[in-house]
Parts: structure tokens; sequence; C-alpha cells
């Protein structure tokens, strides 16, 4: 993996049980130091929790599995190494399949169930010494984490290095988007070229306004987009975050929509949610790209509807500025201005009400007209009468 081994393993906690039983933790370096033994045998036994993240154990594992699983050249097959075969149990099966790689993305994506990734074994479980009566030196063990198929692991800098290729970054973007009130919409996220740049895998946390949205009952759409093909696992626990991890067995090749993701609007008329990325990986980090952020924005719900038209004289030419009037059966009123144009609009018109609509303009008179709304949008015109 990558940074070359050897990786010194900090925060292991070395236990000697015997007659006095004492215990001491790796430090930065991975070195430990057991003392004040009393007579008699000892027994030393390494553990370690923590440490694992979701760039160490992640959904580029969860790739290098499918590939093993499969038969594709790539971090396993063929070559595979004892560690690794190791590590990639983490269904303790004995063996390694896509089970394996699911349970690696639901721990990348902090769902519950997913068997030992993220924990850590030792090559020795232990070590028993007779007497401790004289000094021991270099005893020391191997750590393998459960997960970690490429072998990353490092703990001096837990995000890794962007490369910089004197490139522009590749773009991922999430658009502005209208939604209806009550409707599920679907957020296209758009990648720039990723040919040739070996992606195997990406991840992401999303952030987005819990009183507008929720993640709908398919909220990851991977069909007909670059990610065809591959895997989701997705994570919608948290109200307001949403946790994605996406891998399979080829690298992602062309330009346009990554993914798609689908959201309940439960928010109201006028309101929004900002779409913002946080801890967006691809692979297990290393390419230069960025992110732009996207925004869903909620309009009239779909069985509203408008009446839009133009104020006209009686030669047919727009009248700007003339006000126009519309009044329901209840007697409710709202008002608009036409545009340069002649244009108006009222929208968030109730299907089946009934409608009155005049205008006045200084040198025009027109004739008040009642319309029945029955569809998403009526088109009327006003007309100045002679």
């Amino acid at each position: 993996g990558s940074p070359a081994p050897p990786r010194y393993v900090p925060n292991v906690l070395m236990s000697a049980v015997g007659s006095v039983n004492t215990s001491a933790a790796t430090d930065g370096s991975g070195f430990y130091s057991l003392s004040g033994m009393g007579a008699g045998a000892y027994t030393v036994t390494p553990t370690k929790t923590g440490g694992a993240t979701p760039l160490t154990v992640s959904g580029l594992d969860s790739a290098c599995i499918a590939q093993y699983v499969v038969g594709i050249a790539g971090c396993m097959f063929p070559t595979n190494t004892a560690a690794q075969l190791t590590v990639a149990d983490v269904s303790g099966t004995g063996g390694i399949t896509s089970f394996d790689a699911a349970l690696i993305a639901r721990f990348t994506a902090s769902l519950p169930g997913s068997g030992s990734a993220g924990t850590w074994r030792f090559v020795s479980t232990s070590t028993s010494y007779p007497n401790v009566n004289t000094n021991y030196v270099n005893q020391d063990y191997s750590a393998l984490l459960m997960g970690d198929v490429t072998g990353n692991y490092n703990p001096a800098s837990p995000r890794p290095a962007v490369i910089a290729t004197g490139e522009r970054p590749m773009r991922i973007s999430a658009p502005e988007t209208l939604a209806a009130s009550g409707s599920v919409v679907s957020i296209p996220v758009t990648v720039q070229d990723t040919t040739g740049k070996r992606i195997l895998s990406y991840q992401f946390d999303l952030r987005y306004d819990p009183a507008v949205l929720e993640p709908a009952a398919n909220t990851v759409d991977l069909a007909s987009t670059l990610s065809d093909g591959m895997s989701a696992t997705v994570n919608p626990i948290e109200p307001g975050l949403l946790k994605v991890v996406v891998f399979g067995v080829n690298d992602l090749a062309g330009a346009g929509e990554l993914l798609k993701l689908n959201f309940n609007v439960i928010g109201d008329v006028g309101s929004a949610s900002n779409i913002t990325w946080e801890d967006f990986v691809l692979n297990e980090g290393g390419l230069n790209f960025e992110t732009r952020n996207g925004r869903v924005v909620v309009r009239a719900a779909a069985n509203d509807a408008a009446i839009k038209g133009r104020v006209l004289t009686a030669a047919g030419q727009p009248v700007s500025g003339a006000t126009v009037t519309i009044v329901d059966t209840t007697g409710q009123t709202r008002t608009a201005r036409s545009s340069s144009l002649g244009h108006f609009t009222f929208a968030e018109l109730t299907v089946g009400q009934t409608y009155t609509i005049s205008a006045s303009a200084k040198r025009h008179t027109f004739a008040s007209q009642t319309i029945s709304v029955t569809g998403d949008a009526v088109n009327l015109d006003l007309i100045a009468e002679q």
C-alpha cells in the first residue's frame, strides 16, 4: 500500500498478565516498553480499537474485493498477499465473496452490521514468557486492519494529499433545481471527463435541509449514468445527512451524469435547501477535483395551476405597467404588474377554482373575464376595448 511499509501503529495496548499485571501503549512510532513484572510466567497480548476511517477502509477496498471475486486484474487479483486475503475476509467465513465487499461499504457509510471491518487483528495474538528475569528486546507484532485491502492506513495523515498535475481540477456539480411541493425531485450530479483516471469508487457525505427534503425510497439512482453497473450503499439515517459509497469493478469513463439523487419534497412553497458536499473522495484520494454545491427551490405543488398571458392594446401592442387583478369566488384578491412586453402571471392557483380577472391602465379600458382553472396553466390575453 501507500505509504510504503513499515507503518507504525500507535495506541496499541500491550497487556502483560502474570504475578503483577502491567500494561503500556505504543507511541507514535509504534514502540512500547513493559516493566515492573513480578516472578513467574507472563503472557503479553496486543489489542487496539479505533484508528480506522472511511478513507482507510473505503469503497476502493470493496472494489478490489469485487474485482478479485470476478477475476479482474486489480489490487488483489492475481497477485494477492496473505495479509490482503486475511483483511478482506470481514465476514469471517474463511473465503472472500461479494458479501465482504458489501460489509466494507457498510462500514464506510457508517451503517451497523459491517462484520469485522475497521477492527484490528494481530499476526501473533499473544506471546508467552516462562519467566521474565531478563530483558527481551525486538518483541515485535504485525497489526492488520480488517477491510484495508489496499493497505493505505496512515496514522500520520488521515487525509491523502491531492496530486498537483498542472491540469484544471475535474468538476463534480449539483444544479439548482425547481421542484414541486409533494413531488419527488431527481437531482442529476454531473462530472467532467473521468477517462483514464482509474476511478473505481467514490464516496461522499451530503448535507441538506430535512425540513425541505427527505431521502426518497430509491435515494441513489445509478441507472443510465456513468456509474451504471456499480453498487451503491446509502446511509440516510441521520436527518439532514446522506452518506453514500459507490464502487465497481470497471473504471469510470467519460463525462456526464455520475449519479442521480432522489428526494421527497416536503418543504413549503418558497422554501429551499442547499445541497452541500462534504468529504467527497474519489478512490482513496490523490485525484485533482472540485465540487460545486446545488440547491432545490420548492415551487407550487403539481396540482396547483397558473393563469398567465399578456395585456395588449386593441391593435395588439403590449401594455406595460398595467395593473392586473384576480379575484376568486371567496373574494380573495391578488394583483400583478404587466412587464415591458405586457406579460403577467398568477401562480399557485387551485385547480377547479373560478377566477375573475381585470386590468387597468392609462388611456385603456378592459373588460373583466371569468376563467375556470382546469389544467396546469391557462393562457389569457387581456385586450383593450376600442
